[in-house]
Parts: structure tokens; sequence; C-alpha cells
């Protein structure tokens, strides 16, 4: 599969100067080197392969113009340091950097700008130094060839998309100075098998960990409070525990996690947002504490592993197509506190036998038991007030019992939410319902 379409990830712009410092002097805007190479251990590409702007503290590297595939960077220009290493400085499609197969960057350096290795396929190991405190977004976006690399311990933000589509990278080790990996950092990383997360970092962002198909497992420390949208979606992971810490989980954070087995929110998630569980088709059990307030729409929508499920009694509202599709779930319980079934909210649940529903309850939205051909009965309270159209569609064994009088069901029918086409119209079976007075038959 081409996860090159997952740049989905939202640009989020940049909260330092891209030109990576404000010049130290009036200088002209790039400067050729015709200086003698610096001595090093492996020896330096000549001079005249770059181009440098002045920057406060020495020199950023601007370009490189050269065709070598092992590369040592300068430390030294015209008698001042080498600190960065520019925007989009090699980046594949200009030169000769699609050959670029090693970097050793010197300790000089401090800051690797935006872009600044992107889509260099080739490249396989660097070096960063301890020295570099900062790797700019999209830094080694798509240096799908590249199997190695050792983050420096001064490191305290890993930015957006800076490793997205490193389909090479097998595992990767985050210093502890490290608080906040941002939206996409790993996204794509299809070859990743194991990263340590460090007990310093805070927030994962969105698509940070998305479509990592051999991450299997991962431990969130509990200095995380916020696990991003999309963070974990389409990815391996066959077991996760989130801490205590964690107070929010984004929409489809889970999504189409196929392998996830099992589950437990903790006491500290008051929502659970939208598609945050969708497709995980492996998913069987999931444990939903008595602080979840609200479960949105799409919740757990194709988790057709999942076979019974306990809403807690502080849910308000089940919300539309929240467990559509899921074809095998046989039991779950309604709480005495949820006022209102949305649309599709069971559509689709074909093992359900039996359900009844609160009192607490006023309204159920339109198809929102269709294709339940499994259901058997089902009790509806006088509480209920309206009732959506086709909300039993192709519930074929179904005997529905109203605890209400003929006439309160006849005003349900006929109102402005009405259910009337729910059992008129084909491929609705529904003959019969039991009201305290007696029955309504209907002949089709």
């Amino acid at each position: 599969v081409d996860w090159s379409a997952a740049l989905l990830v939202p640009r989020v712009p940049d909260d330092e100067d891209e030109t990576l410092g404000a010049p130290a002097a009036p200088v002209s805007a790039v400067e050729t080197s015709s200086a003698a190479p610096t001595p090093a251990t492996a020896i330096a590409p000549d001079p005249v392969d770059y181009e440098f702007n002045a920057v406060a503290g020495g020199w950023c590297i601007k370009k490189y113009k050269g065709s070598a595939a092992d590369v040592t960077l300068p430390s030294v220009y015209r008698g001042k340091p080498v600190v960065a290493i520019g925007k989009r400085a090699f980046e594949c499609g200009s030169y000769d950097c699609y050959k670029l197969r090693s970097v050793t960057i010197p300790n000089s350096v401090t800051a690797i700008g935006d872009y600044a290795f992107h889509f260099c396929k080739a490249l396989k190991c660097i070096t960063i130094p301890s020295s570099v405190t900062r790797i700019g977004n999209n830094a080694f976006n798509q240096c799908s060839g590249l199997t190695s690399v050792h983050l420096p311990k001064g490191l305290t933000t890993i930015r957006e998309s800076a490793f997205f589509d490193c389909r090479s990278l097998t595992s990767i080790t985050i210093p502890g100075s490290v608080t906040t990996i941002r939206a996409g950092a790993f996204s794509c990383c299809v070859g990743l098998t194991s990263i340590t997360i460090p007990s310093g970092v805070t927030t994962i962002g969105e698509y940070a960990f998305h479509a990592c198909h051999s991450l299997t497992s991962i431990t969130i420390p509990g200095s995380v409070t916020t696990i991003g949208e999309h963070a974990f979606s389409a990815s391996g992971l066959t077991s996760i525990t989130i801490p205590g810490s964690v107070t929010t989980i984004g929409k489809d954070a889970f999504y189409h996690c196929d392998g996830l087995a099992t589950i437990t929110i903790p006491d500290s998630v008051t929502t659970i947002e939208a598609g945050t569980f969708s497709s995980c088709s492996g998913l069987t059990s999931i444990t939903i504490p008595n602080s979840v307030t609200s479960i949105g729409d799409y919740a757990f929508s194709g988790c057709r592993g999942l076979t019974s499920i306990t809403i807690p009694n502080s849910v308000t509202t089940i919300e539309s197509r929240t467990f559509k599709d899921c074809s095998g779930l046989t039991s779950i319980t309604i709480p005495d506190g949820v006022t209102a079934i949305g649309s599709h909210a069971f559509d689709g649940c074909s093992g359900l036998t039996s359900i009844i529903i609160p009192n607490s309850v006023t309204s159920i939205g339109s198809h929102a038991f269709d294709r339940c051909s499994g259901l058997t009965s089902i009790i509806i309270p006088n509480s209920v007030t309206s009732i959506g159209e086709h909300a039993f569609c192709r519930c074929i064994k179904l005997t529905i019992t109203y605890l209400g009088r003929k006439k309160e069901w006849w005003a349900i029918e006929h109102g402005i939410n009405t259910t009337y086409k729910s059992f008129l119209d084909s491929p609705c079976t529904i003959k019969t319902v039991r009201c305290k007075n007696g029955r309504i038959r209907f002949v089709y």
C-alpha cells in the first residue's frame, strides 16, 4: 500500500525563523566557499560544494551542490563555526543529493532546518551530534532507505513529519529530553517494530505513528496527557496500555487497528471521540470507565469482534453510528441516564437478539436498529416520543413491546419524526407491536 497519500498531516506553522538565526552582520545572502578542507577522520568534501549563509554565531549551510555518496560536513568556514544546516539544504531533486548515502554532522551544528534531507531515498545512516537541539519539520521526510538514526539528548521536540515514510527504520530511541512528538513525526514508518517513548513526553501528536504496520506494542508513559487524532490509526498494535495521566484521546486515534484485541480506558478520560476505535475488527473487549460522559459518532463502528459492552451510567447520548456494523455484538446494556439513541447507532448489529431501552430515553433515531436481523424482541418505554424513519428496517424476526397504550404508539407513528415508513416500506417485515392495551398488527 502506498501510504504517501497519508500526507493528511496538517501543516503547523513553524515557531522559529526558517533562516535558523538572524544575520550576524550585513553580508551577501550567499557566500561560496573557497577555503581549504578542515581536518577530519574522513576527508571532507571540497567546500566549493557548499553555499553558506551568515547567521548569528557562525554559518548556515544553505545548499549542498556536491555528488559524493558519503559526506562529512565542515565544522568551520572562514574562521567561524558551521552552526546550522538550512532549509532544504540536501533535499533530493537538486544537484546530486539522490546519491547521498551517509552524512556525518560536526558537533558545531545546533540546528537542522525544515526539509533539510527531504526525499534523500539513498540515505541509510546519519550521525547527529549531541550539540543539535532542533530538528526541523519534515527534516528526513521520505528518507525511505534510512535504517538507523541516533537522536541527540538535547532534543526537546520531534517536529512535524520529521521521519515521515522512513520505511526502512526499524527502531528508534527517543531521548529523555523530548517532551512533544508532533503531528506525523513517524507516520508511515512501516518497518518500525519498536520505539521507546521517554517519561518526559506529554503530547503525542496527530498521525504521529499512523500506518506503522510493524509496530505491535508501545508503552505510553505516565507523563502523557494527550493522544492526538489518528495517532496510532492503521498501525499494527495488538496491545496498548493507556495511563491514568491521559485526559484526551483524539478522533480516530486507534482507527483500523485490526490487531488490537483489548483495551482499558482510564478514569481520567471523559470523552471517547468520534471514530476512536472504529474498524478495530479484532477488538473483543473494552472497559469504559464511569468518568466517560460522551461517546462520539462511529466510536466503535465496524468492531466486528466485540461481543459485549457495558456503557456506564454517566453516558447520556449514544451518538450516530456508534456501534454500526458490530455484527458480533450479542448483548449490550443501555444505562438509565441515556436520553437519545442516534441514527444508525446499532445499524448492522446482526448478532443482537434482544435489547431493553430504559425509560430515560425520549428519542430513537432513523435506522437506529436497521439490519439487526437477529433481533427478536425490543422493549420500548412510553417515555419515547420520537422514533425516526426506518428505525427497525430489515429486522426480520422482531416483535416490539411498547410499555404504553395504542393511542400513544399511534401518536409516535404519526408525529413529526414519524416511524410510519419504518414499518410500511419494503423490506420491513414487522408484523406486531404489543402495547399495554392490546396489539397493533401490520399488513403489507
